[in-house]
């Protein structure tokens, strides 16, 4: 079941703030995403109040396998991975208790993902499940990271 937790300074105020990408770097299930995400922040210039859906490993490798590319080949077209980032992205933060039933996410693409919470909490966007959530007190910022189990396409 996903926290409602909110969100806030969690971060030893002595040490700099962790950044998105150094935390997403950190969650094993997304390593392709993270490691796509670090690259496309650069060139973006993204700030830190974001809401990423982030697609697992497994959810590149199947749409790899769709496209009958390897991950790699899949990976390297980059005007490809911009658009996969930026329909993941969210410039403005969703907290669980704020992923609803009728909310509409607009993601950084332009694409309005619409959200469905079951009763019993499970939450979906345009049908693909949410999976799990980073604790936002562990972020240490102002960010919202649920693991999706498909790459959200346009």
């Amino acid at each position: 079941m996903l926290s409602d937790q909110s969100f806030g300074d969690s971060y030893v105020q002595d040490q700099p703030a962790p950044t998105i990408s150094s935390r997403l770097s950190e969650i094993r299930e997304s390593r392709i995403f993270a490691s796509i995400f670090a690259a496309y922040d650069k060139t973006h210039d993204l700030p830190d109040t974001l809401t990423i859906f982030l697609p697992t490993d497994r959810a590149f490798r199947d749409l790899a396998a769709e496209l009958e590319l390897s991950v790699g080949e899949m990976v390297e077209d980059s005007e490809k991975m911009d658009v996969i980032i930026s329909n993941h992205l969210s410039l403005r933060i969703y907290p669980p208790d704020q992923l609803q039933t009728g909310v509409e996410v607009s993601t950084v693409y332009g694409e309005q993902l619409h959200v469905y919470r079951a009763r019993d909490g499970q939450i979906t966007l345009d049908g693909w499940a949410i999976v799990d959530v980073q604790d936002p007190a562990y972020l240490g910022m102002d960010a919202a990271i649920y693991l999706v189990d498909s790459i959200l396409m346009p």
